[in-house]
């Protein structure tokens, strides 16, 4: 019940305000960034000095990734209750972030035409910059969602995840159901406590996971939406942070230096070359 009241109220001035805030604030940001990326190659063209320019590319450019280890991702998969309609939509939603890696305007933007889950299983989706591509679906995947699309439709039955009214998901109904789900899990997963997961976050992680399979980052690319290979460079770098972690907290080897001394007889062979 009050789940659904969550989702059929209508927002107040309040909150339309605050999402309208933090929509542009992050637009804003956007903008900044891709002015002052665009500057910086300008200068390298016109050939200034690389030194402070390559400084400037790593303080604008870099970004700590954050994902989710496979038993935090279990864990999250199994919080919702799906003894009840919320619960399985939630429950499918998540199996679809988390296996695709969509971003959330691509997830609250699918429609049952977008699914195939006959052979070729897969997602077809419309992202950044109006372009189109299919993401595959795993076969657990395709199970889920066979279930998912057996559930009675609700308000004119086109909207893949649906709220309690039929139209799609808002922003703030994702937060929601994600703060709830998270924190239940928790309670089975505690490294979840200390975590923000997002829609992105699974993004994430579905990259984190492609790429430690051994998945070559022009297929994560593709499957991501990415324009270039050096977007997908952050999940490479995460990748070497966490075998460098790994090193830290190993036992060194206690194996003794010993100095190699050549005999006379290989220092006369040399000496006559």
């Amino acid at each position: 019940m009050h789940a659904a009241w969550i989702e059929t109220t209508s927002p107040t001035i309040c909150s339309e305000s605050r999402c309208a805030e933090k929509n542009s604030g992050q637009r804003i940001w956007a903008f900044n960034c891709g002015a002052v990326s665009k500057f910086l190659r300008l200068l390298q063209f016109l050939h200034f000095e690389k030194g402070w320019i390559a400084n400037w590319f790593h303080f604008w450019r870099r970004r700590q990734v954050h994902f989710l280890a496979r038993p935090e991702v279990e864990a999250l998969l199994d919080a919702p209750d799906q003894r009840t309609w919320f619960g399985r939509r939630d429950h499918a939603f998540l199996q679809v972030a988390a296996q695709t890696g969509l971003r959330l305007s691509e997830m609250t933007g699918l429609t049952r035409n977008d699914v195939t889950l006959s052979a070729g299983a897969h997602v077809r989706v419309i992202g950044k910059g109006r372009k189109e591509r299919c993401v595959p679906f795993a076969k657990h995947t395709v199970a889920v969602l066979k279930a998912w699309l057996r559930e009675p439709p609700r308000g004119d039955g086109q909207v893949l995840f649906p709220n309690a009214r039929g139209t799609r998901l808002s922003p703030d109904g994702i937060h929601y159901l994600m703060v709830r789900h998270v924190k239940a899990a928790a309670k089975v997963c505690p490294s979840l406590k200390d975590k923000r997961v997002t829609v992105h976050c699974l993004r994430h992680t579905a990259a984190m996971d492609l790429l430690q399979q051994g998945v070559d980052r022009s297929v994560i690319a593709l499957w991501l939406g990415h324009e270039s290979l050096d977007t997908t460079q952050i999940y490479l770098e995460a990748t070497l942070a966490m075998k460098e972690k790994a090193l830290s907290k190993t036992k060194p080897l206690n194996g003794k230096f010993k100095r190699y001394r050549p005999g006379d007889k290989l220092l006369g062979f040399l000496n006559n070359l």
